[in-house]
């Protein structure tokens, strides 16, 4: 290659004054530069460094140079060339696990919305199909936007409709922008298939916001109007009952999700954990793990780890064996207290008998065994002070009980 190159010089010539031939830069790019004499490219830097252009475009307007003169390069080449994928990178941000759990639920139960809807109230026909899609919706060049979990729900009369749902924790103003842009998008990228936004939501007053419309236009004409649909608090049931639990699962576990801050939620988990008895493995693992996902860091999480720990023979979950796990390190140690505890009544019983021995103190064998006999290290200490001044051994430890 001896086209020179501007910003980055195949090499620095030696004895140039301040880049002495042996100082190699400790930071930023490092060149290593070989001489091609086939099977290379010349990019001038006007297109590698192109402050207008996206990193795609740049890469693509390489491909284009590398190709040889007469190559087709039409979009349906580039498409067989480059197959279109769906990259589902891990998220940048930390997410809490009550927001992972309201959406996820719905990756791994894909029919639940159609109940979901029922309670709701949103006369919506049962999905004879639901596939996931990539929740990634971002464009070339603007700022990544990812919607939490996105289905394509196929039904019987209506035809397909996208579902995208979203967990939302708080009050966040950003989303009466990024909303109305996951729709829309959304809405455009799938060929105008009817698209429907659902929010998840633990507290009463983040979904009374969530369901507020959103509006985009003048004051006079509103252009869009984008109606979420809420589920939360304020209209998951309160279920109670183990057989009504049994019947929907997957509907008791998202209620109690959402209902992780009502004051009964004690008896919504004992509920549940009671339904999963009769449940297989591969249904009540998910279930015990999604709950405890979902409670987050409320005292109900402590309840719901409480109620798994007292039956763990029939739960083979991560949260299970962790329970057992823990419960395996208290009871060890348990045991060295408990066994340090004994070596110290011990240890007191044997000083005491050799105080009233020094002293001359009779000691009766019925006295003897009620010293010997004692594990309570406080009551010893105390006898152990007052076998210093006392006459006799009944004033120290007083009159054992008569046969």
């Amino acid at each position: 290659m001896d086209t020179p190159q501007i910003s980055a010089p195949p090499c620095t010539p030696p004895g140039s004054p301040g880049f002495p031939s042996d100082v190699t830069p400790t930071s930023g790019v490092l060149h290593v530069n070989t001489r091609h004499i086939s099977g290379f490219t010349v990019i001038g830097n006007h297109l590698a460094q192109h402050c207008d252009l996206s990193l795609i475009a740049i890469g693509l307007a390489a491909h284009i140079q590398s190709l040889p003169a007469g190559a087709k390069v039409g979009i349906k080449v580039l498409v067989e060339r480059f197959p279109y994928t769906h990259p589902q990178p891990e998220r940048i941000c930390m997410v809490s696990s009550p927001h992972e759990a309201m959406h996820r639920i719905f990756q791994e139960y894909p029919g639940l919305f159609s109940r979901v809807s029922e309670v709701l109230g949103i006369d919506i026909p049962p999905p004879t199909s639901v596939t996931i899609l990539p929740t990634d919706l971002t464009e070339a060049r603007p700022v990544e936007r990812r919607v939490d979990t996105l289905l394509r729900i196929e039904t019987r009369d209506d035809g397909p409709f996208l579902l995208a749902i979203e967990s939302q924790g708080k009050k966040d103003p950003g989303k009466t922008t990024s909303w109305p842009y996951y729709v829309t998008y959304l809405h455009n990228r799938y060929g105008g298939l009817p698209v429907l936004l659902l929010v998840v939501c633990q507290d009463h007053a983040t979904a009374e916001w969530a369901a507020r419309p959103l509006t985009i236009g003048l004051r006079q004409w509103q252009t869009l109007t984008l109606n979420p649909l809420v589920a939360g608090p304020h209209n998951m049931p309160v279920i109670t009952n183990v057989a009504d639990a049994r019947k929907d699962l997957a509907l008791a576990t998202l209620a109690a999700i959402t209902h992780a801050d009502n004051p009964d939620v004690g008896a919504i988990l004992k509920t549940l954990s009671a339904a999963l008895r009769e449940a297989p493995e591969d249904i009540a693992d998910p279930i015990v793990e999604l709950t405890a996902q979902g409670l987050g860091n409320r005292p109900a999480a402590q309840q719901w780890r409480n109620l798994v720990a007292v039956d763990t023979s029939f739960y083979k979950s991560f949260m299970s064996e962790e329970i057992r796990d823990e419960g395996r390190v208290e009871g060890r140690v348990e045991g060295r207290a408990e066994g340090l505890a004994e070596g110290l009544a011990e240890g007191q019983a044997r000083g005491l008998l050799l105080i009233f021995e020094v002293r001359g103190i009779a000691v009766t064998n019925k006295i003897r065994e009620k010293i010997t006999n004692c594990s309570d290290p406080q009551l010893l200490s105390q006898w152990l002070e007052n076998a210093t001044t006392a006459s006799s051994a009944e004033e120290v430890v007083g009159q054992p009980q008569a046969d």
